[in-house]
């Protein structure tokens, strides 16, 4: 899979809502997504998409669990 895949997957199907989760994942190699991996990743949700709704901690504040509901910032497809 990787991470340029995902990207691609990701630029080609533009959903209109993408959850995020800020949890520890040390079980495949790595702690957190943009700061230990998927920094592209992260850059292309961060600039296309808004957070909608937050429960828990701010993700990527690096203070514990949270979950992010984000909506993509325009309508075109």
């Amino acid at each position: 899979m990787g991470e340029a895949r995902m990207l691609v997957d990701l630029e080609a199907a533009r959903p209109e809502y993408v959850v995020l989760t800020e949890r520890p994942t040390p079980e495949h190699g790595a702690r957190y997504l943009g700061l230990d991996y998927g920094f592209r990743l992260k850059a292309w949700i961060m600039d296309n998409y808004t957070p909608v709704y937050l429960a828990g901690n701010k993700l990527f504040s690096n203070q514990g669990f949270g979950i992010a509901i984000a909506r993509r910032n325009d309508k075109q497809q």
